[in-house]
Parts: C-alpha cells; structure tokens; sequence
C-alpha cells in the first residue's frame, strides 16, 4: 500500500492528524473498526506515535475483543498478509492492539493507563477455564481471547474498584433485562 508524505486521519469530532509528524507531537485517533478501517494506515500511524480507541457508540454490542479483532483482520484484508501490526519488539498482535487501545482509550478519557495505587481500579479478568484459553499463558492468553475465543471469555469486571460482572453477568442483569424488555414492549406497541 503506498502513501503519500502526508496522509491526513480524520475522526468523527477530532481533529485532523499528520503521520508524517508534522502536527502535532501527541496524535489520538478514537476509530471503530468499520469497512473503511480498510484505507486506515494502522501500521504507519501505530509506527509513528498514533494513539487508537475503540468502544461502541450505541452499546448495542460491547465486545471489546471483537473490536480489536475487526481492526487487525481489517490490515489483514488491506495488506493481504497475517500478522501486519506484529513487530520484532512486539510479536504478540493482541497486546500491541491491547496496549495501544488502553492507552489510546485512557488519554481520550483524561486519565492515566494501567493498574497503580490512585488510579480508578477498572480491570477485567478473564475466565481460566474457558476452551480458548486453556494451557496458555502471558501474551498467549491475549491472542486467543481476541482471535480464537468468543463467547464467555471475560469472567469479571470490575469498575472503580466495584464488582460490576461476576461469573460473565452483570450483577444487576435480571433487572436490566426486565427493564429494557418493558421499554421494548412499549416501543413495539407504539
């Protein structure tokens, strides 16, 4: 894929950004995965200092490795070739894509990234038992949550130091759904 010099990056309410670097030296991007992450330079914006976000806007599917999932096989189609965003400092495509959203994600929201005395305790555990991610370890429990598992992998979040998703649900999940069924019930009657 060739590139001019300068190739501009808009997201939906940000500003625009060089990757030739003449902008600006702290680059955000805040980009869903879509069909046009396709003409997205993941690779050279990544390379040169760019920080990415994901996240749904309508929270009709939150499904954080999913996104991550859509990005990379977006480069996959782009490039027509595996493994675009590994590097030799960085063979693991998960955690680079992993770390690159949580830090992305953390200066987007105004906070620091990562798990340190002060910082809001917001962190997910994943499920040890599920068939994805047996017998694996250290960045191979990232690979296969983001490529090979689906369902049922996350087991715990935790948000501001509160349990919020125990055992995959959320812990308020039977009154949610009855509250939305309701609210559906009077859309549909509507």
């Amino acid at each position: 894929m060739n590139l001019p010099a300068t190739r501009k990056i808009e997201g939906i309410g940000r500003r625009s950004f060089d990757l030739d670097g003449t902008n600006r030296p702290a680059r955000q991007l805040d980009r869903s995965p879509t069909p046009l992450s396709l003409r997205f330079p993941a690779l050279r914006f990544l390379t040169k200092g760019g920080r990415i976000g994901t996240g749904t806007d309508s929270n009709i599917l939150i499904d954080a490795a999913q996104e991550l999932r859509a990005l990379e096989y977006s480069q996959r189609l782009a490039h027509q070739a595996r493994n675009v965003l590994a590097s030799e400092a960085q063979p693991s495509v998960a955690r680079r894509l992993f770390e690159a959203t949580m830090t992305g994600g953390a200066q987007a929201m105004g906070i620091k990234p990562g798990l340190a005395v002060g910082h809001a305790a917001d962190f997910v555990t994943l499920n040890a038992a599920h068939p994805s991610l047996h017998g694996r370890t250290g960045d191979q429990l990232l690979d296969s949550w983001v490529f090979a598992a689906r369902d049922g992998c996350i087991d715990t979040v935790w948000k501001r130091g509160r349990k919020v998703v125990s055992g995959g649900r959320h812990v308020r999940s039977v009154d949610v759904t009855a509250r939305y069924l309701k609210v559906i019930d009077r859309i549909m009657a509507a």
